[in-house]
């Protein structure tokens, strides 16, 4: 089973004017569901705010914040894999991921 996890900024700094968009997270969301009744995939999200311990856990998403801050959520792994930094990933992204994975 593929594993999508997006790591995201506070809920309160994307109302705070951050433009990361909540048309691109609708669009990625609508995507994943679309996918998964096709592939075998889970999907995670966690929030910085809410959900820090997810942040410390996974080596990958814990050392690029501290290496690189905040600015780089969301941040999207499939399979602990670094998708995209500092946003959603588009549809072709998403798909291109997921080919490379399953081969």
């Amino acid at each position: 089973m593929k594993k999508l996890v997006l790591y995201e900024p506070a809920k309160d700094a994307l109302s705070e004017g951050m433009s990361l968009g909540d048309e691109a997270l609708f669009r990625i969301l609508i995507f994943i569901n679309e996918m998964a009744q096709n592939e075998d995939i889970a999907i995670e999200r966690y929030n910085i705010k809410d959900d820090p311990r997810a942040f410390v856990i996974n080596k990958t998403a814990s050392n690029l914040v501290k290496e690189k801050g905040h600015s780089v959520l969301p941040l999207v792994l499939l399979n602990d894999f670094v998708i995209k930094e500092g946003g959603y990933p588009t549809d072709e992204e998403l798909t291109e991921a997921l080919k490379r994975i399953a081969n």
